[in-house]
């Protein structure tokens, strides 16, 4: 449990850190910035100094809510497989089934998921998945202010959002098969 958990924080962290360091290096002034909150701020006339603070902090929130989001995933881990892992239909039906108990929806359709009646400890560790793309992309927005890849707004964050999504698939559609019930 100790090593995806630090694995996982130094990855959150190291990716901030380096989409703010690569911003900053390229762009002290925040001329070239692209965040739409930041850009909107500078274009109201907001000092360049006055977002840097604000980002400071809301980058610093932001970390943090996602570190504590997967520090819940990796230490509830064995919690969460029992929690999704109950007994599986075969066919379509099982798959919604499965993929509503990843989100927290109670096991009878996707009128709960849409009702809103979620767990939301369920939910909360079935998010923690998404942290890893989330933070795979700044990684990927630091390595643009270098130009060592091709600028992407829209494929790169969506195929990292489906890619995590269809692991957790995989994986959960594993768990509720070796469980028994």
């Amino acid at each position: 449990m100790t090593i995806p958990l630090l694995a996982g924080a130094a990855f959150i962290v190291g990716g901030a850190a380096f989409d703010i360091y690569a911003t900053l290096h390229h762009s002290p002034d925040l001329e070239h910035e692209a965040n739409p909150l930041a850009r909107a701020l500078l274009d109201e006339g907001l000092a360049p100094a006055t977002v840097l603070m604000l980002g400071g902090i809301g980058q610093t929130c932001l970390v943090f809510t996602s570190l504590m989001i997967w520090m819940n995933l990796v230490i509830r881990f064995k919690w969460y497989e029992g929690k999704i892992g109950t007994s599986e239909r075969s066919g379509l039906a099982g798959r919604m089934l499965l993929a509503n108990r990843m989100f927290g929806a109670p096991d009878n359709g996707l009128a709960s998921l849409l009702g809103m009646r979620t767990d939301p400890e369920v939910l909360i560790c079935g998010v923690g998945f998404l942290m890893l793309p989330l933070y795979a992309y700044r990684w990927y927005l630091g390595l643009e202010w270098f130009g060592l890849v091709p600028i992407s707004r829209i494929v790169v964050p969506v195929s990292l959002v489906v890619l995590a999504l269809a692991v957790q698939f995989i994986w959960a559609t594993r768990v509720s098969r070796a469980s028994p019930g």
